[in-house]
């Protein structure tokens, strides 16, 4: 495989990495969901550098654009069940801020581009938009790894629990979330049908419980759940307290990442999930680890990042 470093920030970079390819899957982005996300560079990566992958499409002539989104783009403040690309829209306020709202834009980006005349007057471009949901799996990083740090940090191995009322959590293993994309370039080659679409892409990790589910990841990681539970309005009421006060001494001290904003504690704390029929329509995608593989393959990959730190606490 050729690795090509660049900035997705700039247009030459981008041309040079595609160069001579006849497919583009655009996975890249700018993942910041803190008490002070930096704007600037979310537009920067994710909205104008969406814009220049599209425009180095065109003038490449690269005929195929598939757009790894987030189904965070129509998540607010309600709870979805069995949400579709047809009953699921905009939401007035994005639950996860100025990252949801630029992957939204680079959607559109996306979906607007879908038949454009690549510049050789001999074809046009192909896309499609991808949103899975949250990702689970090798080399995770914004998810579990955030709640064990958070465990780590403040409580010495424990990942504290945050009660609340019977709500699901929809995973999804990132080998199925890989393997969609695969399906998706070959459907944009094969026909039409699937150009200038969004498709939700789940798989058949069971709808369980926040916890249940994260369980033996934690516990690969030789850590474990709180056994007491912490009330949700209680969470919420300090850490508004604590965003509130951080930005009023933000012009005389930076505050970093020091704990999760209120809007990441309520995404767990939600039942939120989507049905993936136009996927299995579509794409003809159906998951190809089962629910048992890609909680195996997700355990071994945290038990060789567990022997890892050992390796260097050691040395």
């Amino acid at each position: 495989m050729k690795e090509i470093r660049g900035d997705l920030a700039n247009a030459r970079d981008v041309a040079k990495a595609c160069e001579g390819v006849d497919c583009v899957i655009h996975c890249g982005a700018l993942v910041d969901i803190s008490i002070f996300p930096d704007k600037c560079a979310l537009e920067a990566v994710n909205v104008e550098g969406t814009r220049n992958v599209i425009n180095a499409c065109i003038e490449q002539n690269v005929p195929y654009l598939v757009f790894t989104s987030t189904a965070y783009t129509v998540i607010g403040a309600n709870h979805i069940f069995y949400g579709t690309e047809t009953t699921t829209f905009k939401p007035r306020s994005f639950l996860m801020g100025s990252y949801a709202e630029t992957k939204f834009r680079a959607e559109q980006l996306v979906l607007q581009a879908n038949s454009r005349a690549l510049r050789d007057g001999e074809g046009t471009l192909r896309t499609c938009v991808l949103r899975p949901t949250v990702i689970f799996g090798e080399e995770e990083k914004h998810f579990i790894s955030r709640m064990t740090s958070v465990g780590k940090l403040y409580w010495t191995g424990t990942v504290p629990k945050i009660q609340f009322i019977d709500e699901r959590f929809q995973l999804t293993y990132a080998g199925n979330a890989a393997y969609a994309h695969i399906l998706a370039k070959d459907r944009l080659r094969e026909s039409t049908e699937c150009a200038g679409e969004t498709f939700f892409i789940t798989d058949d990790t069971p709808l369980d419980e926040l916890y249940a589910s994260i369980k033996p990841f934690v516990e690969a990681q030789e850590m474990k759940l709180s056994e007491l539970s912490l009330p949700y309005v209680a969470v919420v009421f300090v850490l508004l307290l604590l965003s509130t006060l951080a930005r009023i001494i933000r012009p005389i001290y930076q505050v970093g990442e020091l704990f999760p904003t209120p809007s990441k504690i309520t995404a767990v704390c939600m039942s939120v999930f989507f049905n993936r029929q136009k996927a299995a329509l579509r794409l003809k995608y159906y998951p190809c680890y089962t629910p048992e593989e890609s909680q195996e393959r997700t355990i071994k990959y945290y038990e060789r990042v567990k022997s890892k730190r050992h390796e260097t606490s050691d040395t």
